[in-house]
Parts: C-alpha cells; structure tokens; sequence
C-alpha cells in the first residue's frame, strides 16, 4: 500500500475533526515584533522576530474577531492553526517544528471559565478519534502542543480518504463598513412558529438587514417568547443610528399590527 506524509495526513484529519467542530482555520504571520529569535534584516518594525509559538498569534484572532461576533453570526468565536514555529537548541541553531494551537473566546469582555471547558471537549475528540494523546496545555482559552512529536509517534498513514466539505458551500465579499446590532423580543400566540416571525422581520427590515439569529425563546401559559438579534450593514456606507432606529420603529408597528406585543 501507499505511504502518505505523516504531517500532512494527520494535518488533514484533524482539520477535519476540528472544522465539524466549528472551528475556523487560521494563517497567521511567521513573524512578531518580539520573541526569542531576532532576524538580522527585519521585514519591519513589527516583525523583527521568528514566532517561537502559535498562542500568542492565536489570542489576538480572538480579540479582533470577538467583537464582530454578531455579523459573523456566531455565539462564541472558535479558531485553530497548524503552522511551523522556531526556536534554538542548545548549540544556539535555530530548529524548526510543527505546532498546533487552537483558542475559544466566548465574551467579550475576554476569559470565561467555560471556554478551557471547550477546548477540553474538542482535543478530547480529536485524542479519541486519532488515537493519540497531545499532552497540551491549557491557558485562558488557548492551547498549544508541539503536533511535529504527534505525527511522528503515529503509525505510517497507509490510506488516505479526504474530507468532503459541503458541496452548496458559496461565497460573497464582506462589507468594509461598520455593523450595527439591535435586539427585539415578542410575545407571540403559542401556534406561531420561530419561522413565521422571521419571515415577517425579515420582510420589513429590509435588505440592509444581513443577519437574523434566535437567542432566546420560552413558553408561558398560551404564549411564546422570541428574542431575536438583528444585524445590520451597508456595502456602501457607514450607517447611522437614526437611519437603524428608523427600521426598528417601523419593524415595532408591524410586529404590533401582527397582533404581537414587543417586550
């Protein structure tokens, strides 16, 4: 039978693993402003250094894209990475390995306990899926292992079937200007279903609305409780406060006049 790279094989697999997760895929620069090896002609002043781990690199994704969360349209923000790092042995020669790091941030104001609980239930998948222990650590919703000792302590991949992402999977540029999100809560009669309000939401909102998510919802006596979060963002302009609070008005008369009551 064929041998397969060992690196790229389990690479794959565990991208795999993680991406059914939730888990989004990063590249982040080889180079930092600080760490322990300097480079002799500097790229800029930024990247004066050869990164000597991934968790660092991997904190700050999570504090750019937290606080987009809602556009996103994700609850909590789960990333990972895959890439080489640096160091030097002890002849001082600078050696290279494979590391793995993957992060969870689940508020914005940072830290929660809840997100190393996360990333306890996700590297025990993967441990029990490839059959392998990664012995990493834990630190504030970021982990790191050296995934070089993994790979190489697993058996010579033989076989190789790849992973089959969805096939509707489609794709739209972003928008460059600044969302804007607001909230709205109903009481409904108990028949009326999640979808039939967010037909009528969305059909008054409008097209500058470009995400609609359920957050919360509960039964009391004949009625239900709908939450929802509304996003809104132009392609061409930065909107403004009065212009959203115009739609939302709007959006409060039509949910009166469907005979809801908005708490």
């Amino acid at each position: 039978m064929t041998e397969y790279n060992a690196r790229h094989f389990y690479g794959e697999k565990i991208r795999s693993i993680l991406v059914d997760e939730g888990f989004s895929e990063v590249i982040t620069s080889s180079f930092r402003k600080k760490d322990s090896i300097e480079l002799q002609n500097s790229l800029a002043s930024d990247k004066g250094c050869l990164r000597s781990h991934l968790s660092s690199n991997i904190r700050e994704v999570l504090d750019r894209n937290m606080p987009h969360a809602d556009v996103l349209g994700v609850s909590q923000i789960q990333v990972f990475e895959i890439g080489t790092v640096f160091t030097k042995d002890t002849d001082h020669l600078v050696q290279e390995h494979v590391s793995l790091s993957i992060g969870v941030r689940m508020k914005q104001q940072g830290f929660v306990p809840k997100d190393d609980v996360r990333l306890r239930e996700v590297i025990e998948k993967v441990e029990s899926e490839c059959d392998v222990s990664f012995n990493a650590s834990l630190d504030h919703g970021v982990l790191e292992c050296d995934f070089t000792k993994v790979f190489t302590a697993l058996p010579k991949p033989t076989m190789y079937v790849p992973h089959i992402s969805k096939p509707d999977i489609s794709y739209r540029a972003y928008s460059v200007y600044p969302f804007v999100s607001r909230d709205i809560a109903l009481w409904v009669p108990e028949a009326t279903t999640q979808e039939t309000v967010e037909t009528l939401i969305r059909g008054k909102a409008g097209d500058l609305l470009v995400r609609l998510s359920l957050f919360d919802e509960f039964k009391k006596d004949t009625r239900m409780s709908y939450a929802f979060r509304l996003v809104f963002q132009s392609f061409d302009r930065t909107l403004t406060d009065e212009e959203v609070g115009k739609i939302m008005n709007s959006l409060y008369t039509e949910m009166q006049n469907q005979g809801f009551e908005v708490r």
